[in-house]
């Protein structure tokens, strides 16, 4: 063990090398971000595919950089991934799946949970880690600063032609501000009205949980309220209510956290920051977006209630699936019958009727039923658990802390489910590199732990203390 362990000692000091000390993993989450934004550019519409498809594609492409050796086992939840994968091969012979549109989402869907193969090889130390959630936080913000300017400057930054896929409903994706003109929900780095409200998601649980962190330097902890600061704006000024119960969920859950790790004196900080940010925020917001900011959340949320406010928006698709078409499709309904790879390949209206899914529960139940539940959401399960666990272990307080930040990711994820089908999306890529960046950085700290211990041993040996 001491052999291989001192082997990653120069592997890990090899990440320090190329521009700006990044290897492909750093990169790779750029374009995750910041893609999409070339849609901003006039005429690159007839292009969305391939724009759309480039994260897609370099996450299976990652797989041929960071081969798993033989014999290490997969990250938490990737065996169950593993069955998901040939459950989806298994429903490509359903006789109502779209061929093309089938075999897409097949590809898709790996593409997505591709990271649980590759990630563990490329994020081997927690320096990479760390640097791993920097790079998301900071194009997170960045995504979530574009979109808060095209609020102020919507005639130089506002892209000037939207998504082909929403035309029919931009009326609902627009508010008009106080001096009366109608505004698009800012889009941020994409071409989607409202686009910009995961990333602020991202910049505010990130800014919160990294600005708190122990030792943190001034300007990085500067830097990472104005990043939450901004996100949270940014979510209150696209009406993203579920993002905003989301991240407020993730906060409480890192608060919580927190403390059982011992660590008040960070709780007590993120208490103040967290609700005084809330309510500056929400100042913020309604300072630009008027009357429609406060009747969207304070009236909606507070004279509702969180759960009849659920019921009536999101809980009704919740509800349909529960009720209606667990039992119309129990075991699938096929694939390519739904989301954007309906959209681009189509599919026979006659054979297979186009599906809509609104939430994730949904497009699991037409992708594999009853069976796709138990497995995919088995596999989110089992990955939160594992985080949780190192993040409560405490056997390296870096380590802890950096488990702590990714669970309260996975959990904001996990919860946004209920919203979207976010698993659909670059969101899920995020939820599984994580996941085995955490895995693959926990290995390495073991390893060098063990190692440390077998360099200890003669000494203690010799001195008749072991």
């Amino acid at each position: 063990m001491t052999t291989g362990t001192a082997a990653a000692y120069p592997k890990a000091a090899s990440a320090r090398q190329g521009l700006f000390g990044w290897t492909r993993v750093e990169w790779f989450i750029v374009v995750l971000f910041v893609s999409s934004g070339l849609l901003l550019i006039p005429g690159t519409q007839p292009l969305r595919l391939a724009i759309r498809a480039m994260p897609y594609l370099m996450s299976l492409a990652m797989l041929l950089f960071y081969p798993r050796p033989k014999g290490t086992k997969l990250p938490p939840g990737g065996l169950l991934l593993v069955l998901v994968l040939l459950l989806l091969i298994v429903q490509l012979f359903h006789p109502n799946t779209a061929p093309l549109a089938g075999a897409a989402q097949v590809v898709m869907q790996f593409s997505i949970m591709a990271p649980i193969f590759w990630g563990g090889q490329a994020i081997e130390s927690l320096f990479r880690l760390n640097r791993l959630i920097w790079v998301i936080l900071s194009v997170s913000a960045l995504s979530s600063a574009v979109g808060l300017l095209q609020v102020y400057f919507p005639d130089e930054l506002m892209p000037p032609e939207l998504s082909i896929i929403v035309p029919e409903s931009l009326s609902q994706l627009t508010y008009f501000l106080p001096d009366g003109r109608q505004f698009v929900r800012p889009p941020g780095l994409s071409d989607l009205p409202g686009g910009s409200a995961v990333a602020g998601m991202m910049a505010a649980v990130l800014g919160c949980a990294m600005g708190v962190q122990p030792r943190q330097k001034f300007l990085l902890r500067l830097f990472c309220f104005v990043s939450a600061a901004v996100g949270l704006i940014i979510i209150f000024l696209t009406s993203a209510r579920g993002l905003i119960l989301v991240s407020s969920g993730a906060l409480i859950l890192l608060f919580m956290m927190l403390m059982l790790q011992g660590r008040i004196k960070e709780a007590q900080t993120l208490a103040l920051i967290g609700v005084g940010g809330l309510i500056a925020t929400f100042s913020i917001a309604v300072q630009v977006g008027g009357a429609q900011i406060i009747r969207r959340f304070s009236e909606e949320l507070l004279d509702q209630g969180i759960v009849e406010a659920f019921q009536t928006n999101r809980g009704g698709f919740l509800s349909q699936t529960l009720n209606v078409l667990v039992y119309d499709y129990p075991l699938g309904a096929g694939l390519g019958r739904w989301g954007m790879m309906r959209w681009y390949l189509g599919g026979n209206p006659v054979t297979s009727k186009e599906l809509w899914a609104e939430i994730q529960l949904t497009g699991w139940l037409y992708d594999g039923g009853i069976l796709m539940w138990i497995l995919y959401g088995g596999a989110i399960l089992i990955a939160i658990g594992y985080t949780a666990k190192v993040a409560l272990s405490g056997t390296h307080p870096q380590l802890s802390y950096l488990a702590l930040v990714i669970l309260c990711i996975q959990v904001a994820i996990a919860g946004f489910t209920l919203a979207g089908p976010v698993f659909n999306t670059t969101q899920g890529i995020q939820f599984w590199l994580l996941t085995a960046g955490l895995y693959g950085a926990e290995r390495h700290t073991r390893a060098l732990r063990a190692a440390r211990l077998d360099r200890l041993e003669p000494s203690l040996t010799k001195a008749g203390l072991s």
